[in-house]
This record gives structure tokens, sequence and C-alpha cells, in this order.
């Protein structure tokens, strides 16, 4: 039977936050202006000390900027970010353990509050089929601005992987969870081997007294 493997992404498979660094490659390509990315910026500051700890709020207003954009040209925008920008902040050291799961046939999901566009690219390059991210509503091809359905955070990720595992008739005996933040707390309480991924002093702290492994990348 197929072992269960759920990856976060910022801070885990990517160095930093892939919505940010992705914002900072809108704004250096005129997309967006210099006031809105300081909002955005400051937001992520907050939220990495965890003064900030509900996105919903910013991630609502920061997807306006897509209104009206063809979804093909979202597609291509992200495509053009990942090869040139993103795909160098991929942990190594994630990687190959995700080639390890890989080979050992276990079940992997990448399992994220990052945008679903952006989610699918990353998951896509390193041979994950199972994705499960913020979904952007689109109608007549086209982005509305608005999110679709809530946003794959804290103790969402557990409804998605409970659900998943019902409809595959799998088992979370043997599984493993890969996660950075406080947030994912819950998820990695679902699994048997929850593993801690670069976390903050409070995070790392909580960690050690539950005896969890601790990964700690550069």
């Amino acid at each position: 039977m197929n072992n269960i493997v759920i990856f976060d992404i910022d801070n885990t498979i990517i160095k930093g936050q892939s919505q940010q660094l992705l914002l900072k490659y809108l704004f250096k390509k005129r997309k967006i202006n210099i006031f809105f990315l300081l909002k955005l910026y400051f937001w992520f500051f907050l939220y990495k000390f965890s003064i900030v700890k509900n996105p919903l709020p910013i991630m609502e207003y920061s997807f306006k900027l897509v209104k009206d954009w063809d979804i093909n040209l979202v597609d291509k925008i992200i495509n053009d970010f990942f090869y040139s920008t993103l795909k160098k902040n991929i942990y190594s050291k994630i990687e190959k353990i995700i080639q390890k799961h890989i080979k050992n046939n276990d079940e992997i999901l990448i399992i994220s509050n990052t945008i679903y566009p952006l989610a699918k690219v990353i998951a896509e390059y390193l041979n994950i089929k199972n994705v499960f991210a913020t979904q952007l509503e689109i109608k007549n091809k086209k982005y509305t601005g608005n999110l679709y359905k809530e946003i794959v955070y804290s103790k969402k990720k557990v409804k998605v992987a409970k659900k998943f595992i019902r409809k595959n008739h799998l088992t979370l005996k043997n599984s493993y969870a890969y996660a950075d933040h406080l947030s994912d707390l819950s998820l990695l309480k679902l699994v048997d081997h929850p593993i801690v991924v670069n976390p903050n002093k409070k995070f790392n702290k909580i960690a050690r007294k539950k005896n969890w492994k601790i990964i700690k990348l550069k």
C-alpha cells in the first residue's frame, strides 16, 4: 500500500514565499506599482512573525490585480516566472526527498495556500500529480479577481487530505507531512511522521517538545 506524503510549498519546497516572489516579478514586469507591492510586502512581514494569522483579507485584496486577465496570459506569466526565477529557489534537499518518495511509490500530495496555477507548475516540475491549492475564480476564460471557495489554509488542509484519502481508499498508516508554519500544526498532527521544515523560534520549540523531526535548510 502506498504511503501518503504531504508537502506544503512556501518555505518547505521553496525557499521563501512563492507568492511574494511572484509579486516582485510582476513589479519588475510593470504589472503592479510600488505602492501595491510595499503594502503586500508589509503583510508578508507581519505574517512571517505571526503578528497577522489570517491570510484571507490580504489574498482577497491582492488577487484583484488579475481581474479580467485571460487565463492563457496568466499561465504564460506564471510559467515564465517559475523557470526564470522560482525554480532556483527549490531546496535541493527537499527535491531529493521528493524523488526518494517517488521511487518508493508513495502517494505524494501538494496541499498549499499558494494559488493553484503556480502550485501546478511547481508540482509538474517535481513530477507530483496531486495538487490542492487556493483557486481563483474564472468566468469566460478570464479571472474575475475573486477567490474561488475556501483558501487552502490551516485546518482546510486536513479536510483536503482526508477527502483525498477517502476518495482513493487509502490510509494514513505510515503517512508523512512536511511543513514550516504554525498554521500547519493540525496537518502535521494528522500524520505518523510529521517533519517540520525551517520553523521559527516558537514552532521549533513546539516541534522539539513533541519530538518531531526538524529539517533546517539554507
